[in-house]
């Protein structure tokens, strides 16, 4: 019981910052923790709230995010994105070879590179030549630098002056929970040589599992009182549920992941994938969309903007100009119809908070917090709302949907490297504690055991 006390650090030196970096599958956000502000802050990146994960290579300089999004159909297969789809590739126990890197508009190749696993490890095929994942993660830190760069100039941002020029102290970048430590070194090396040769050689670089990032922004916002919380994360590449418990140890903070599970099936990817499908069945021509890599480029960008519009109504056009051998696609996707193709998907949400909770045996928290862009889906509030009301839980929204991981890395970097610079003390050795073991996610969808419905007994309590 008991609140945790807030304290001030003395002194410090001026200018020092941290980075938070979430490069999801689908879309990047950037944060930066100012370490005498005691604060984390998001950050546009790409000139906007968050960039599309996105790279053109070429000589000269790559093209990253919106720019690379929307190049030409005809150069899609130089369009590299959706990088952890090839990075699970490389997790043992996840299929080397997911059916839907087939749905996609580049070619992957089995990667030659050394420390490849056996039958799995892909990457991109570019024209024959092999272009690894992290690709995509050296390309985007160089937007991030150039970003926070700017910032640090004395008319930006970070209001620094030229005689406190800024200290670079440490970036945190995000990673699925279930990424083992070789893949995890993997990605931060490849941002590392980024952050080294721009910002600063001293600079301290970690991987956090993207759960924890987001479960330590709620932590350090109010109210500051110890309780258990579950989290939901909903993304382009995974479905994760992960129950946290926020406890008090002499006025000092402890965070402990207590119990978690995820899906790469149940994912914004897959719900893309169903409707590209339902497009194919539903064409006035012969011809296959699925089978051309530009016409799958183009119906993409159409139907993911489909998709965003059914969040905020009920039907949706899907308009494709000459998307396959001159054919034209006209197409109203109604909410109906959407909720029928997907339903499957949206029910490994309230599946895995079941499994969950009950492997955690603490009962039904209180408090459930929403994160993930997928998570403004209709459908997929009303289940996650339905099983909170049934368990008298409430549904938080106090959080960014789209750039609570990057705040709360950047905040697990003061955490980790400056203590003193936190508004909320934690406890000094072992603040986070995380699971010491994973499973490997689920691929297939979820269907419990029984009623998915029945509230569980009991109440989880701090």
């Amino acid at each position: 019981g008991g609140s945790f006390s807030q304290h001030r650090r003395g002194s410090s030196s001026m200018g020092r910052f941290s980075l938070g970096v979430d490069i999801g599958s689908a879309r990047t956000a950037l944060s930066v923790y100012d370490h005498e502000r005691q604060c984390a802050t998001a950050f546009e990146v790409g000139d906007d709230k968050t960039m599309p994960s996105t790279v053109f290579p070429q000589r000269g300089g790559s093209i990253v995010g919106k720019r690379a999004e929307t190049r030409s159909a005809k150069q899609c297969d130089k369009v590299l994105c959706a990088h952890r789809r090839l990075l699970y590739s490389w997790v043992t126990g996840i299929d080397p070879a997911p059916h839907d890197l087939e749905m996609y508009h580049f070619s992957t190749l089995q990667s030659r590179r050394a420390g490849a696993p056996a039958g799995g490890g892909f990457a991109y095929d570019v024209n024959g030549e092999e272009v690894p994942a992290t690709r995509v993660v050296t390309e985007v830190m160089e937007v991030v630098c150039s970003c926070v760069l700017d910032a640090s100039q004395p008319s930006g941002l970070l209001q620094t002056t030229r005689e406190a020029p800024p200290e670079w102290v440490s970036c945190a970048l995000s990673v699925p929970e279930f990424f083992p430590p070789e893949l995890r070194e993997i990605v931060v090396a490849a941002a590392r040589e980024v952050l080294h040769a721009r910002l600063s050689k001293d600079i301290h670089v970690i991987a956090v599992s993207e759960g924890l990032g987001a479960a330590v922004q709620v932590a350090s916002l109010p109210p500051h009182h110890p309780r258990p919380f579950l989290l939901v994360d909903f993304g382009a590449s995974r479905l994760s549920v992960a129950l946290y418990n926020l406890k008090a140890e002499g006025g000092l903070v402890v965070l402990e992941e207590v119990a978690a599970a995820s899906n790469v099936f149940a994912c914004g990817d897959e719900v893309e994938h169903r409707v590209m499908h339902w497009c194919e069945r539903r064409k006035p021509f012969q011809e296959s969309m699925l089978a051309s890599k530009p016409a799958l480029f183009k119906l993409r960008k159409e139907v993911r903007a489909a998709i965003k519009t059914l969040t905020v109504a009920e039907e949706a056009m899907i308009e494709v100009d000459s998307v396959v051998a001159g054919n034209d696609l006209l197409l109203m996707l109604t909410l109906e119809d959407f909720d029928r193709e997907c339903d499957d998907i949206f029910d490994c949400i309230p599946a895995l908070i079941q499994q969950v909770v009950q492997e955690a045996g603490l009962g039904f928290p209180e408090e459930m917090v929403l994160v993930g862009g997928a998570t403004r889906i209709l459908s997929v509030q009303k289940k996650i709302g339905r099983i909170a009301g049934l368990h008298s839980a409430s549904v938080k929204k106090t959080v960014d949907l789209d750039r609570a991981v990057s705040q709360g890395l950047a905040t697990v970097c003061a955490v980790v490297f400056d203590p003193p610079a936190l508004r909320v003390p934690f406890r000094p050795t072992r603040p986070l504690v995380e699971l010491p073991r994973r499973t490997p996610p689920s691929q297939v969808a979820l269907y419990p055991e029984g009623d998915a419905w029945t509230p569980l007994p009991g109440r989880a309590s701090s």
